[in-house]
């Protein structure tokens, strides 16, 4: 691989991360402890630089099954990525989070988030540190659903690194109708074979024919794939 497609196909790691990060408070996903492990063992959550929420993926486990269930939102802005060594990189970006209280309320806050991301021989990227700190009340009263927008884009995310780096490590998380996974793990492998987001779905394209791929929701690290 070149330096620019590591380098993308980091990026796209370190992307599904976050959006698998918010997805979990918004709808149903994973289990707490399946959650965890997009934390390294010593990983730690922050709040406001002042107070240790959780160290170590069993407090991060029981801070994550501590958290209120609540209909939410969490919509991300100004993502950037910066690396600070071979494997190891540091995002800042600001979420609006908005949760709804009762049939019309909505509540909310501005939040600035901070992270320090590693990854592995095999791209895949996981929190070290994550610190989250509230700036401002959120202005927008109309409630904006972002967890079909996490869910499609941490597919997305997967599934382009695995075009961009030829290694199919990671590609079993993905759930596939069983008759089009060996197509599918073909198209990936293919040459120049692209991938776009659409609105509710997703499509790969090669370089002779252009797939719809069906996103079914369901529990899970990822939606269901049809082709």
């Amino acid at each position: 691989m070149s330096d620019t497609a590591i380098a993308s196909a980091h990026q796209h790691a370190i992307e599904e991360i976050i959006h698998r990060w918010f997805a979990f408070f918004e709808g149903t996903t994973v289990s707490a402890k399946k959650q965890c492990e997009l934390f390294t063992e010593d990983g730690q959550i922050v709040h406001a630089g002042q107070y240790l929420l959780a160290n170590g993926q069993q407090e991060i486990e029981r801070w994550l099954d501590s958290v209120p269930v609540e209909i939410s939102s969490h919509t991300i802005d100004g993502l950037t990525i910066e690396s600070l060594a071979a494997n190891q990189f540091q995002a800042h970006w600001q979420t609006a989070y908005q949760s709804l209280r009762g049939a019309e309320q909505v509540g909310g806050a501005l939040i600035s988030y901070q992270a320090l991301i590693d990854t592995d021989t095999s791209g895949a990227a996981k929190f070290r540190f994550i610190q989250k700190t509230p700036i401002a009340n959120n202005p927008n009263l109309v409630f904006q659903e972002s967890f079909s927008v996490h869910r499609l884009k941490a597919l997305l995310c997967r599934l382009a690194k695995l075009i961009e780096s030829f290694d199919i490590s990671g590609f079993d998380q993905l759930k596939v109708v069983k008759e089009n996974k060996d197509l599918l793990l073909k198209l990936l492998q293919t040459p120049n074979t692209h991938i776009a987001m659409h609105h509710d779905s997703l499509s790969l394209t090669t370089p002779t024919k252009a797939y719809p791929l069906e996103i079914i929701e369901q529990p899970g690290t990822f939606p269901f794939l049809k082709l």
